[in-house]
């Protein structure tokens, strides 16, 4: 009997890509260690997919397509063009076709790390994205732009930055494409005096370090979104 489960694609692992499509991503985020965020820009020509699925949620950024037709889920899609931005949600099956060569961007996220931008108003389980296939939305097309440079430019020392937007983009996610209301708190006023003072100390004594985000977070005891957004 045939196997009817989509094949479960790691992003962590090397060569992940090798499962389902012609070629490697042409810049990757994997060596640069970022956490809760993975980003790839890929250059891809004609290809088909199996079934596939990511264990996270995926967003699939278009740049440039040859073909303005194109098959997901065994359906065709007309009139697709740069900027599309489609979102599969974590554990969902998807399966793809291009009928031309095709440049575009992913960027997947932990659905841990939507849970934690609610200060836990839900858990990981409750908190589920909707599918999309073809949508317009330029702030999330705009992070992936910024991303990209980011990793092109910085390399391994873009992991602060990369945490900093992915919880911003987390943030987004829950509040436009969440399936179900979620809080997000709204923060302002900055750093209370003292936390402040700690967190510029704790950097400065760690100037030959990388640090993330949730490394000086906890030093103030906050989350990395009440953190970030202070």
């Amino acid at each position: 009997m045939p196997n009817l489960e989509p094949r479960l694609i790691q992003l962590e692992e090397s060569n992940p890509w090798q499962q389902i499509l012609p070629l490697p991503p042409v810049l990757s985020s994997q060596q640069a260690e970022w956490k809760g965020i993975h980003f790839e820009y890929h250059r891809q020509p004609i290809h088909a997919t199996p079934d596939y699925a990511f264990p996270v949620h995926t967003l699939s950024i278009g740049l440039n397509y040859e073909s303005t037709e194109f098959k997901a889920n065994r359906r065709v899609y007309k009139n697709f063009c740069s900027g599309n931005v489609a979102i599969c949600p974590a554990h969902e099956s998807l399966s793809t076709e291009a009928y031309g060569n095709a440049e575009f961007m992913l960027m997947s996220l932990h659905p841990e790390l939507l849970a934690l931008v609610t200060d836990g108003d839900l858990a990981v389980e409750q908190i589920e994205l909707m599918s999309q296939v073809i949508g317009r939305d330029p702030l999330i097309y705009h992070m992936g732009l910024e991303l990209k440079r980011e990793l092109e430019f910085s390399g391994s020392d873009s992991q602060l930055y990369a945490e900093s937007m992915a919880t911003a983009l987390a943030a987004h996610l829950i509040r436009r494409y969440a399936t179900r209301e979620a809080i997000i708190k709204p923060y302002s006023g900055g750093l209370p005096p003292h936390k402040l003072k700690t967190a510029i100390a704790y950097i400065q004594d760690r100037l030959d370090r990388r640090l993330s985000l949730g490394e000086m977070a906890a030093v103030v005891q906050m989350s990395p979104h009440y953190f970030a957004s202070l």
